[in-house]
């Protein structure tokens, strides 16, 4: 399957996208193991010019000999090839979250209803450009870790080959310790998942405009700060569990590494009473012991570390698992000349009745139709499916006699322009932005977005009020705004979801005046979901009426008299 992901297709991607990560990872992981392998050898060096040879100017013209070397590897480190990996690494990081954050147009949208499709995507959305970095570390690091522990074993056996079993004895208990803090502190991470982005949201809500207003009036604080708290409490549960576990394991791990230079220094004693190391070698030998250690210990411990990488990995492939794939041609439509809803039904996921059910009737290009219903009748699920937000419906819905689902959904939805309810304006743009924003995704010249955006709000009586942010707004205002934003992209079809839903009598009939002379000027079809009967009536236009999922009853122009429901 093409659209999986592997630690090969990691490096791989890293490769293809930012070599320089490469480049500047191998000159920093090779300056450090020689600094460190340069260290070890002086260091015996040093010690036998001032005892045995009783040289102390050549020993000082050694030490700053040395430090001037490792002052020139600390600058080029720190100074350049670190600066210099951390802007690659930023930059691959914006990179390949845009690669990631652009699968989510492929993923069908009644996966984004599924509590376990929000987990595994909210874990791989938030950590997956960590990980790829992470994986380039783990590579370098198996390379730097064999580098040192060749120089290191070289220089023990040499002068000690004991030592290498003491040292093989203290990696083989730290290693088993290591995989099981590797594991523990995952199955943290999966167990903390879902806590963190309820407490997340949670914590979001009390910077919400909207729920503070809400809040002010239906005094919901004490409620939701239960729920974080308990959640709270249940997360720190979690936590302290895994931290207990960790501190038994950290503290025998710490108990190895001190048995270990017990051991070594034990071992040179005898060696150095029996004559077979000196004062330079004892010196050269515990420190290149405890870091041919810390090198062993680090290359096991990226068993692990690729282990966990591994089931990130997995995680990953989870997610994409929910991609679309399907490369099947699809026909791009270029106009919208008639819709049509041939015996549709449909449930939402884990639902036990259907929303519609067996709903058939069809628009002609040019019409202005309102769909009517109380809340629930399925009158916004009749528009997701109209826009292509599911494909599991039975029946077809046709789009110019092709089937939706043969249609190419990127071009289709250029078609269509679309008003909520609560306008979904952009609060940190003023109302010229949030217009020209819709042309801006396009990629329309900027002269060409000044002369529409002007244009349009000229139609919707704005034109004044193009500087002005959405809080500045009366909702009537901002409902012009949206319905600007929806038309500016001259679409075929607009689609209003409760437009005057927030509004008083008088304002949303301004708004209806609005959108007939849309549908009368520019010849847009409308299709408009409400449960304003009085609107409707005083509209005189097509009125589609469903209960319960069901289309009981089709006006033609003009006849809808009443209906309750």
């Amino acid at each position: 399957m093409e659209n999986k992901l592997t630690i090969k297709k990691i490096l791989k991607d890293v490769w293809v996208m930012k070599k320089s990560i490469y480049i500047y990872n191998f000159l920093l992981t090779t300056f450090n193991i020689l600094k460190i392998l340069l260290a070890t050898y002086i260091l015996k060096y040093i010690f036998d010019v001032i005892v045995i040879d009783n040289n102390y100017r050549k020993s000082l013209i050694v030490i700053l000999a040395y430090g001037i070397i490792v002052l020139l590897i600390e600058v080029i480190n720190k100074y350049f090839i670190n600066y210099k990996l951390e802007i690659s690494n930023i930059d691959f990081k914006d990179k390949i979250n845009i690669k990631y954050c652009s699968k989510i147009e492929n993923i069908p949208f009644e996966h984004f209803e599924n509590s376990d499709f929000k987990d595994v995507s909210n874990r791989v959305i938030s950590t997956i450009a960590d990980k790829y970095i992470s994986t380039i570390s783990i590579f370098f690091a198996i390379y730097g870790n064999i580098l040192l522990i060749i120089g290191l074993t070289s220089l023990i056996v040499a002068l000690g080959y004991w030592i290498v079993f003491f040292v093989a004895f203290s990696v083989i208990i730290s290693t088993v310790i290591t995989l099981k803090i590797s594991k523990n502190s995952f199955n943290r991470y999966i167990q903390t998942t879902n806590k963190n982005r309820l407490l997340s949201y949670i914590k979001s809500l009390f910077y919400n405009r909207t729920f503070i207003a809400e809040n002010r009036v239906f005094d919901n604080t004490d409620f939701f700060k239960e729920k974080y708290n308990d959640t709270a409490i249940e997360r720190l549960d979690i936590i302290k569990k895994s931290r207990i576990k960790l501190f038994f394991l950290e503290a025998t791990k710490s108990l190895i590494e001190v048995l270990l230079i017990v051991m070594v220094f034990a071992y040179l004693v005898i060696s150095y009473f029996n004559k077979k190391v000196g004062v330079g070698d004892i010196a050269s030998l515990v420190n290149a012991s405890q870091q041919l250690n810390a090198a062993l210990i680090s290359l096991i411990s990226i068993l692990p570390r690729l282990k966990e990488i591994g089931m990130y990995v997995n995680d990953t492939n989870v997610f994409l698992s929910y991609v679309n794939t399907d490369e099947v041609s699809k026909t791009k439509v270029k106009e919208i000349n008639s819709i049509e809803f041939k015996n549709v039904k449909f449930k939402y996921p884990q639902a036990n009745s259907l929303s519609i059910n067996d709903v058939s009737f069809r628009i002609e290009k040019g019409m202005n139709i309102s769909i009517v219903g109380e809340n629930g009748a399925g009158k916004s699920t009749l528009i997701k499916l109209l826009i292509g937000l599911y494909e599991q419906y039975e029946g077809e819905i046709l789009i110019n006699n092709i089937s939706l689902k043969k249609c190419d959904l990127k071009a289709y939805t250029h078609l269509f322009g679309v008003v909520f309810q609560d306008y979904k304006l952009l609060p940190k743009l003023t109302v010229y932005e949030n217009v020209a924003f819709a042309l801006e995704v396009t990629g329309t010249d900027s002269k060409q977005i000044r002369k529409r955006v002007i244009n349009v709000l000229g139609k919707v009586g704005l034109k004044h009020k193009a500087k002005e942010y959405p809080d500045k707004l009366s909702g009537g205002e901002q409902q012009r705004v949206a319905i600007a934003r929806a038309i500016v992209n001259n679409p075929k079809l607009l689609i209003c979801d409760e437009p005057t839903g927030n509004l008083d009598p008088e304002i949303s009939m301004e708004i209806m005046e609005i959108l007939e002379t849309i549908n009368k000027d520019l010849g847009t079809t409308i299709l408009m979901v409400t449960h304003d009967l009085e609107i409707v009536k005083k509209m005189k236009k097509r009125v589609i009426v469903l209960r319960e999922g069901r289309m009981v009853k089709d006006y033609e122009k003009g006849s809808f008299v009443d209906e309750k429901f």
